[in-house]
């Protein structure tokens, strides 16, 4: 997905991104973009998995230091 959204200057320098979005529709980064197209039960599954992803980044970060690896 590139475009408008906020990840692609960092994506252009070879910066490792994600671009997270719970529903594609006509309205984004336009004028007629606004909080009545949003579908809440679509923004809370994308912040749950969001939240697992964090969890099990610090997960894996735990056991890293913990052996004192250095690879993911």
């Amino acid at each position: 997905m590139l475009g408008g959204s906020d990840h692609i200057p960092f994506y252009r320098e070879g910066i490792d991104s994600v671009c997270f979005f719970s529903k594609n529709h006509d309205f984004i980064h336009s004028i007629g973009d606004s909080l009545d197209k949003f579908e809440i039960k679509n923004v809370i599954q994308c912040s749950e998995l969001i939240y697992r992803i964090i969890l099990e980044i610090d997960r894996r970060v735990s056991l890293i230091i913990e052996s004192g690896s250095k690879k993911l």
